[in-house]
């Protein structure tokens, strides 16, 4: 079991924002020495553990709110989430779809010129790219962007700010399905 926050302690043992609870011994351990920051996000996936938050270091290392712990070691992936004009993004959750780490958030992508949002990115195993289409049109006053998301078979559904979800007016909620490539309103 593995639990994130923004804590210097799990249990009465030192640990920075990450920890791991061990079912055997019923003790709190540290992984490495954390993160610096928030983690708001955890997935495990094939023995590794892919943390997202709002932290720039993790085991000491530049990690720009996105890394993996090896079951040893903190490991940065790429350059971390995508930024827009120095300011950091947050993964506010992730998921594995497909043998794929997916970031869920509101993360610029610069492409001839022109920025858009993207409510989920995917780790190449060099670089995040765009998982999906854009979501556009937030909620009045906020950010646009997917704020959590569940997979289901081959459909990842997204909840956040956003009223289109591709050319799909979608309310706050819509289903991207890998047999259509493409959302659909709920």
């Amino acid at each position: 079991l593995y639990a994130g926050g923004r804590f210097d302690l799990a249990g009465g043992v030192s640990a920075s924002n990450v920890a791991e609870w061990d079912l055997i011994s019923h003790a709190w351990s540290p992984l490495g020495t954390g993160t610096d920051d928030l983690v708001s996000a955890l997935v495990l996936d094939d023995g590794f553990l892919y943390a997202g938050g709002s932290f720039t270091r993790a085991g000491g290392k530049r990690a720009n709110s996105v890394a993996r712990w090896d079951g040893a070691k903190w490991r940065k992936l790429g350059k971390g989430l995508p930024t827009l004009n120095g300011l950091r993004n947050v993964a506010e959750a992730l998921v594995i779809f497909d043998n794929r780490v997916v970031a869920v958030g509101s993360f610029p992508i610069r492409a001839r010129g022109t920025i858009t949002f993207y409510p989920l990115v995917e780790w190449t195993g060099k670089k995040w790219v765009p998982f999906t289409d854009s979501v556009t049109e937030p909620v009045q006053g906020r950010t646009v962007g997917a704020r959590n998301a569940a997979v289901a078979g081959r459909a990842i559904y997204i909840v956040g700010d956003f009223t289109r979800a591709g050319p799909m007016e979608a309310l706050q909620i819509a289903r991207w399905h890998e047999d259509v490539g493409s959302y659909a309103a709920l």
